[in-house]
């Protein structure tokens, strides 16, 4: 499976993006769906992002839900 990070600024489409990828099937785009804290760290940045996302596929895939 393949996981897509899209980000923007306030007002830069994303959303819109998020509910075009919500049309197509077997994909999940989901909006704003975490807050990361501002630690300053890079490589942690990155090892929480892997972390949420993993938790939201397999929320999605064994609940059907996010």
């Amino acid at each position: 499976m393949l996981t897509a990070l899209i980000t923007g600024l306030p007002r830069s489409g994303t959303s819109f993006v998020c509910a075009c990828l919500n049309t197509a099937h077997n994909c999940v785009a989901l909006v704003e769906p975490m807050t990361m804290p501002d630690h300053g760290d890079p490589a942690r940045a990155i090892e929480e992002i892997e972390t949420f996302c993993a938790a939201a596929r397999l929320a999605i895939i064994r609940l059907r839900t996010y």
